[in-house]
């Protein structure tokens, strides 16, 4: 039954996926044919002002940044004064990732006569978030907290009992409670190396909850990942990474430490095109649950054994950008657990598809996710 629900959820999704971009396909196509047609015309018109940035315009919606670049530095041959050129110049390059290149050109514009103030302040604003983006030392943190009210505060199943490892438990039927809860998530990139092309990467999470009459579910969790992501192979293939990287995690269940976990992985990341990226990797971990933390009746006490062991994990995910603004995260993974009896179990991977996810990101051109586009800045640079 849960495994039909994946399928039926997952099947949903690729649907919805589907029938979002069939219509931006069609689309695609026309502006496509009208960018051909443009691009014929300003070759034999090159200072058609208004044709050009028509052109620039629509190869900007299909996401064909160099083509658009490429009629800019071209108009800027003729009319080196062009405010507007410069500053549309300024926002390209810094959706390539190429930062350095884009704030001359902001900066340029920013300092043209011809630009008013309604221009300068939105320039301005841009030139902020690239010369932020820029920065070698990156940090970034989100946090949320709030309260929930809760039908089952102490996850019972529907079927009024637990069965882990082959060990089966009863937990007494739901129980409804309120609780508050804090999530904060942390994230650090520094960057080294040839023009900043490899990046030292931390991510740490911290999450708590408590319930206002179960506090024996109060939950606390911190965890944590560091590793490097290399640049590899990028005359032939921009844009692929490779990142080694160990990772640790710490819980506790109500007042009683629970669940540890460390350990490491390798993980890829391959873009294919401009718009999708796919991360292969492999990860290991050692677990340990500590018996003390479960309550309820005698046989709990074998739970920690059962659950105690080694965890490795095989996974691929990707990322799919729709438009500028929308994105589709999914993530699927095939798990080997072993626990320390030395048991041994294989969870498929058409059981474990999860992470999908459709969202608004109104902060993609900064993104640090366009590691193919500026390694391709950087090959033009470098020309």
């Amino acid at each position: 039954m849960l495994r039909s629900k994946r399928a039926i959820r997952y099947g949903v999704l690729c649907l919805l996926s589907l029938l979002l971009a069939l219509p931006g396909a069609a689309h695609a196509f026309d502006a496509r044919t009208e960018q051909s047609r443009l691009a014929e015309h300003i070759r034999l018109h090159p200072t058609d002002y208004e044709a050009t940035y028509r052109y620039v315009a629509i190869s900007t919606e299909l996401r064909d940044y160099e083509a658009a670049i490429g009629a800019l530095e071209r108009l800027l041959m003729f009319n080196p004064g062009l405010a507007r050129a410069e500053m549309n110049l300024g926002s390209l390059y810094a959706r390539l990732g190429a930062y350095q290149v884009a704030a001359q050109h902001l900066r340029a514009a920013l300092q043209s006569p011809k630009t008013d103030d309604a221009q300068k302040a939105q320039i301005a604003a841009q030139l902020s978030d690239v010369e932020r983006a820029k920065e070698p030392n990156r940090l970034s943190v989100q946090f949320s907290t709030g309260l929930r009210s809760q039908s089952n505060a102490n996850f019972f199943p529907s079927q009024g009992l637990f069965d882990v490892g082959g060990v089966t438990v009863s937990a007494g039927g739901r129980r409804a409670d309120i609780n508050a809860y804090e999530f904060l998530q942390a994230s650090h990139d520094l960057e080294f190396g040839d023009q900043g092309a490899n990046v030292l990467e931390t991510r740490a999470t911290i999450y708590a909850t408590q319930q206002f009459r179960l506090s024996q579910y109060n939950i606390g969790l911190v965890s944590g990942a560091i590793g490097p992501r290399f640049q590899i192979w990028q005359d032939a293939f921009p844009g692929v990474s490779v990142k080694p990287y160990v990772t640790g995690v710490a819980s506790t269940l109500g007042s009683e430490n629970y669940l540890d976990a460390g350990g490491g992985g390798l993980t890829f990341r391959v873009p294919l095109g401009t718009d999708l990226t796919i991360d292969p990797g492999f990860e290991w971990r050692s677990l340990y649950v500590n018996q003390g933390a479960l309550q309820g009746p005698p046989q709990n006490a074998s739970l920690s054994t059962l659950a105690s062991g080694e965890l490795m994990t095989g996974y691929l995910g990707g990322a799919y950008r729709a438009t500028d603004y929308i994105r589709l995260d999914w993530q699927a993974a095939a798990h080997r657990r072993r626990d320390d009896l030395g048991d041994a179990r294989l969870e498929l991977l058409h059981s474990q598809i999860h992470g999908t996810s459709l969202r608004y990101d109104n902060a993609s051109a900064y993104s640090s996710q366009a590691s193919g586009r500026r390694a391709r800045a950087r090959q033009a640079a470098s020309l």
